[in-house]
């Protein structure tokens, strides 16, 4: 019983000839849309002129070197770090809720000078910071001021001391913070 559909030519299908039929130009411009992967390979040799980078900007502040020697500022003294926490009194110094919030005067219940001693190196990036904060808190608060909150936000006010070495660095604790004040 013979067919009555016609049967397919066969001749192969027409090329059709666009304005990008060359296939490396296509890869160059476009390598998801070619039919067939042609890599464009680099020049073997490289230009034998380096090349030339842009020049630095200065920074809003000033210059590009008060940037970096603020980025690379040495680390603080003993005497400086604890004027700056509040704790070159010798007393407890945590804000009290009498009138106008007067700093606790209660004596320090331990020896702080080692431990501070041993956290002037230290910049808001780093690992070991809230650790040794926590050791300083139970050293320098008095038991009045060694409750949970209290120490938590004494602590926070210490570590906006400590110095940002690493401008790309991202502090963890800042962004939870960002986030918490978001939810509330």
């Amino acid at each position: 019983m013979p067919s009555s559909y016609p049967s397919p030519a066969n001749t192969p299908p027409p090329v059709s000839l666009g304005i990008d039929s060359d296939l490396a130009r296509q890869n160059e411009r476009s390598p998801t849309r070619s039919r067939i992967y042609v890599p464009v390979t680099p020049p073997a040799h490289p230009p034998a002129t380096p090349l030339i980078t842009p020049p630095t900007s200065p920074s809003k502040n000033g210059s590009v070197s008060a940037v970096k020697a603020t980025a690379i500022a040495a680390p603080m003294g003993l005497e400086d770090l604890k004027n700056e926490l509040d704790l070159d009194t010798g007393k407890c110094g945590s804000p009290i809720t009498k009138r106008g919030n007067p700093p606790c005067k209660n004596p320090n219940p331990g020896d702080i000078d080692s431990q501070i001693e041993s956290i002037t190196a230290l910049t808001q990036a780093s690992v070991e910071l809230p650790y040794e904060l926590e050791i300083l808190a139970e050293l320098a608060l008095c038991k009045h001021h060694i409750i949970t909150e209290k120490k938590a936000t004494r602590i926070k006010l210490w570590k906006k001391v400590f110095l940002i070495r690493d401008e790309r660095a991202v502090l963890l604790e800042l962004i939870t913070d960002q986030i918490k004040n978001i939810l509330v």
